[in-house]
């Protein structure tokens, strides 16, 4: 047996509501319109009764007398009546009317022969005497008509009500779960592979608008994380075949069985290398490849930029001496930034030993930290080498070398983890350069606090 589907439910429940809801206010109209046409009946009876009572007359030598004759008067009927209860004056024959005992200034309904009666009761006064009562009695006859064409028309509207409820159940139904239909599609397309999928969210910023626009973050979230590891299977083959190789190769040539012992030496010393290089460059393609996993696990602290570079400095102080490059450091402003300094350490090391490594030997590197309006800058400048103007649109990008022939002393990482780690922190990195007249890269890092005078 087929199951029933949500949106007929919702039509159902929407119906059944719209039935209910018909039914207890038919039923509080129905209830409500006795009581009405009751008051209502009293009403007339008491404005009549007061009428009649201004006709009343007393004259000392003849009594209660009428001023003129509502005999012909059929609706409602009167009575007037001394106050020995001796009849004046009437328009009626119903003698048990005349019967009833006189309670003045109140209604009641009075049941005969089937037929309910509303009676009311007035005095006749005359400077402040009562010398007469006054009552006046009209049918109720209308009341049960009246109610019994509501309970029908009640009964033929109800049908109609429901299938209109149900019509508009099924179509607000549907137009309230499409973006769950459209979320059902794209589920299925992704399901196959087809990540480009996105559901098309309501202008309405409701719950089920919510529930789009929260599956589309998923899908770009898995979209993105997908992408990032096809990303790193990418460039974890091409830049591990190399190394890998190599490696394969020197431990081939040590196993020799003519292998010299300085061959072997040689041979391990490789090995050591390029497992060295293989290491740094999964760490830094694991790095690339978390994403918000990196930004979630990041630990940020004030750092004052002036002393973080003269720490960069002093730990690159020997590679420079090797290469017989001065370090020049210009810390002399307090520069705070919100930073892992983990990984500004990392990007900052980067920029330097670059600038050694491809700097004049015998030249000069400079460092320096400074503000520059709402921005900390890190600048790394050098005197050496330079490069071309067609390869710096290209310098930040994955495994991109500037000269492939020195490509054994890098992976081609290193720029592109330095705008990664900028990234994460906000910031961004940028490159200067004139070809032969040296190369000047600026990190840029949003202010935490003002500049401090030292």
């Amino acid at each position: 047996m087929k199951r029933m589907g949500f949106r007929t439910k919702l039509a159902l429940w929407f119906a059944c509501a719209f039935t209910m809801l018909f039914c207890v206010l038919a039923a509080a109209f129905y209830f409500a319109l006795k009581p009405a046409m009751e008051n209502q009946a009293a009403e007339h009876c008491a404005a009549e009764a007061f009428r009649v009572a201004e006709e009343v007359e007393y004259y000392e030598d003849r009594g209660v007398d009428m001023e003129d004759s509502f005999k012909s008067f059929e609706s409602p009927f009167f009575s007037v009546y001394g106050l020995d209860h001796r009849i004046i004056e009437r328009n009626h024959m119903l003698t048990w009317l005349d019967e009833l005992p006189v309670l003045a200034g109140a209604s009641r309904i009075v049941r005969v022969d089937g037929t309910d009666w509303m009676v009311y009761d007035t005095e006749a006064r005359e400077e402040n005497q009562t010398v007469a009562y006054v009552r006046v009695s009209t049918k109720l006859d209308a009341i049960p008509e009246a109610t019994g064409e509501t309970l029908v028309l009640f009964a033929i509207l109800l049908p109609f009500g429901c299938a209109l409820a149900l019509f508009v159940g099924f179509s607000i139904a549907r137009r309230a779960l499409r973006p769950v239909a459209e979320m059902t599609k794209a589920a299925s397309a992704i399901a196959k592979g087809d990540l480009s999928r996105r559901v098309v969210a309501p202008e309405t910023h409701d719950e089920i608008g919510n529930l789009a626009s929260t599956f589309n973050e998923m899908i770009t979230s898995m979209q993105n994380a997908i992408e990032r590891e096809r990303q790193f299977s990418s460039d974890a083959s091409h830049e591990l075949r190399t190394p890998l190789a190599v490696i394969l190769a020197s431990a081939e040539a040590a196993l020799a069985d003519d292998a010299t012992d300085a061959e072997r030496q040689q041979a391990l010393e490789d090995i050591m290398h390029d497992g060295g290089r293989m290491q740094m460059t999964l760490t830094q393609l694991l790095m690339l490849a978390r994403g918000a996993e990196q930004a979630k696990a990041m630990e940020f602290s004030d750092i004052d930029l002036g002393e973080f570079v003269e720490d960069i400095a002093e730990a690159c102080q020997a590679e420079a001496d090797s290469r017989e490059i001065s370090l020049h450091i210009d810390s002399g402003t307090g520069v705070i930034v919100q930073a892992d300094l983990l990984l500004l350490t990392r990007a900052a090391l980067n920029l330097v030993t670059n600038a050694i490594k491809y700097g004049r030997p015998g030249g000069n590197v400079w460092v320096a930290s400074k503000a520059a309006a709402d921005k900390a800058v890190l600048s790394v400048r050098d005197d050496g080498i330079g490069i071309a103007p067609e390869h710096l649109p290209h310098v930040f990008e994955r495994f991109y070398q500037v000269d492939p022939a020195r490509s054994e002393e890098g992976s081609g990482l290193g720029l592109a983890f330095v705008k990664y780690i900028a990234e994460l922190h906000n910031g961004s990195v940028s490159v200067q350069s004139v070809l032969g007249g040296g190369t000047e890269f600026l990190l840029s890092l949003p202010l935490s606090q003002a500049p401090q005078q030292r």
